[in-house]
């Protein structure tokens, strides 16, 4: 069966990010003015800075441009965990709602490592084809050519499939 490709928006990743960010902005919408200007803010613009950047990264050409801006989304979310124990810690948040959520993001940052590393482990690589010339031929690359062979080909990446271990 072939790669499909699946464009980053519909990706577990992304989707869970998305729910929780909106979850998050309905939470400090109903915060008093200290809490909204101060945690609040911070919490906002940090969550949804993950999400932004994960569609950033799947969109750009290159692993290595993608990556970066992968690792931006995972920095994020960690700053998203720090606001979010300081709005429990705070009593912003109802200590059941809260922790369920750091629990759902947690989650979601495993979701996250696990696209990194799968992008990190399934670059873009040239890799050469067992078939199309032999020892038989003495390896000769000039040969294979003229037979049709190809000697390299590119394998595409499957965002769909879970990372190698």
């Amino acid at each position: 069966m072939a790669n499909e490709y699946t464009p980053i928006e519909k990706l577990e990743v992304t989707i869970r990010f998305e729910a929780l960010c909106d979850e998050i902005w309905s939470l400090v919408e109903g915060w008093e003015r200290l809490g909204r200007n101060t945690v609040g803010e911070q919490l906002v613009n940090a969550a949804d800075s993950v999400g932004a950047n994960i569609i950033e990264g799947g969109h750009r050409e290159g692993d290595r441009d993608a990556l970066k801006f992968f690792y931006y989304a995972r920095g994020s979310a960690g700053e998203t965990a720090y606001f979010l124990r300081r709005a429990l810690s705070r009593k912003l948040i109802p200590a059941i709602q809260g922790n369920r959520i750091l629990k759902e993001w947690s989650a979601a940052m495993q979701l996250l490592n696990n696209l990194i590393a799968y992008r990190r482990g399934t670059s873009w690589k040239v890799r050469e084809v067992r078939k199309g010339y032999s020892a038989k031929s003495g390896g000769n690359l000039a040969e294979a050519r003229k037979s049709g062979a190809s000697p390299t080909t590119k394998r595409s990446p499957n965002l769909n499939s879970k990372p190698r271990a």
